[in-house]
């Protein structure tokens, strides 16, 4: 009897009204991505996983759902605080977590496919896909911050050394001496500091895969430092066995290609089943087991399983525009609650995701608009930039060479 309490204490923690209400909010970030569709495609066919294109549109949206309930709690009480529901906790920290997977998958998976990978290709291309709209969400930032008037901007050493470290993605300290300043960004930007310190550990790691031919001494390794992980039960070493469980995929899916059992109806079941049992069954995603049952969703994902929804075209269009959705949510989650409900306080709470579905529109048009102006633009310089600096070098190196004739 005990025992059936605490499951209903547990679903009812799990599916409360909140919910459904997060899934109206996901409904309309599809619905307006069908519409972009048919304004224009920007997402070209060129995955070779099209699901994972939707399962970033989804992780990207989920954490704006996430951050939209922290936003309701800090606007009544001051507090930013995780809500009291497994559900809005694995919306956002679940999806981080698959994040991670999805770049151990794709960046270990160039290692294996690739020996002798061009790393100056691949640290500029990887410079010019996450900077461009990082620095315009910077220079957002502080455009809100003088609008909003949060703060006089009293002098350089408080303005330029926080923003100086912004920049280089070594934390999001107070802007102008104004405190929580990083709530302009829902404190999203410390996952790209833990991105850029996984790309900087491939050049080990290929050198590792290279000379031994083979990853499994370097899984043996991985799989004793992962141990060790789920035994100190830290939330920063979980993120880096998010990396090393899509990176085994990756391995996994190099060694034995796509696995027939994997599309059956079964293991869709256990795709579609599996978010479900890992929210019921787990308070909080910063768990070896619940990471371990992630792990197992995005495996069966990248192992074969063909999930329609996941490669549909306004999935695969919201992945597009999910970097822009991941970085921007918070400051105009900020702008409404921060500066123009600022000084609303319960009365507003009954109208919380009513506003929250009037965002949508205004979130996913302004990251559309910054794709085609900032992202695409971005990605197709990268390439133009590593063929001048290949034609500089070889330039000055012929200089050199004529020098010493």
């Amino acid at each position: 009897m005990n025992n059936l309490v605490t499951l209903f204490d547990s679903t009812v923690r799990v599916v409360d009204v909140h919910a459904i209400y997060a899934a109206a909010i996901f409904g309309i970030g599809v619905f307006l991505a069908w519409v972009l569709t048919f304004l224009e495609r920007v997402n070209a066919d060129n995955s070779h996983i099209p699901a994972l294109d939707g399962l970033r549109g989804c992780c990207a949206f989920f954490v704006f759902i996430h951050h939209a309930l922290f936003w309701r709690s800090y606007h009544s009480s001051g507090i930013w605080a995780i809500p009291e529901s497994s559900f809005f906790v694995f919306l956002g920290k679940g999806s981080v977590i698959i994040f991670f997977m999805i770049t151990g998958f794709l960046f270990f998976g160039k290692i294996l496919r690739q020996p002798g990978l061009d790393w100056l290709n691949l640290y500029i291309g990887r410079f010019f896909r996450i900077f461009p709209l990082y620095i315009a969400l910077i220079l957002s930032v502080l455009v809100v911050l003088t609008l909003l008037g949060r703060g006089g901007w009293v002098g350089i050493r408080e303005t330029l050394i926080p923003v100086l470290k912004w920049v280089l993605m070594l934390g999001a300290p107070d802007i102008n001496g104004l405190k929580d300043t990083k709530l302009l960004t829902a404190g999203v930007t410390w996952t790209l500091t833990r991105e850029w310190m996984f790309y900087f550990c491939l050049p080990a790691l290929a050198l590792l895969v290279w000379r031994q031919r083979s990853p499994v001494n370097l899984f043996t390794i991985f799989g004793i430092a992962f141990t060790l992980v789920l035994a100190t039960r830290s939330s920063f070493d979980y993120y880096w066995g998010s990396f090393l469980i899509g990176m085994f995929f990756a391995w996994l899916r190099h060694k034995f290609g796509l696995m027939s059992w994997v599309n059956s109806r079964p293991a869709k079941w256990s795709v579609a089943m599996l978010p479900v049992i890992l929210i019921v069954s787990f308070p909080n995603p910063y768990n070896g087991f619940a990471i371990l049952g992630l792990g197992l969703f995005f495996g069966l994902i990248v192992m074969g399983a063909r999930i329609a929804f996941l490669e549909s075209a306004p999935m695969r269009l919201l992945g597009d525009l999910s970097y822009g959705i991941y970085l921007f949510h918070g400051i105009i989650l900020f702008v409404l609650f921060g500066g123009l409900l600022k000084a609303s306080t319960k009365p507003l709470e009954n109208f919380h995701w009513l506003f929250i579905g009037c965002l949508v529109p205004i979130l996913v048009i302004i990251c559309y608009i910054l794709h085609v102006y900032v992202e695409l633009p971005g990605m197709a310089y990268a390439k133009v930039f590593a063929e001048k600096l290949k034609s500089a070098r070889t330039s000055v190196m012929n200089a050199l060479t004529r020098a010493r004739i």
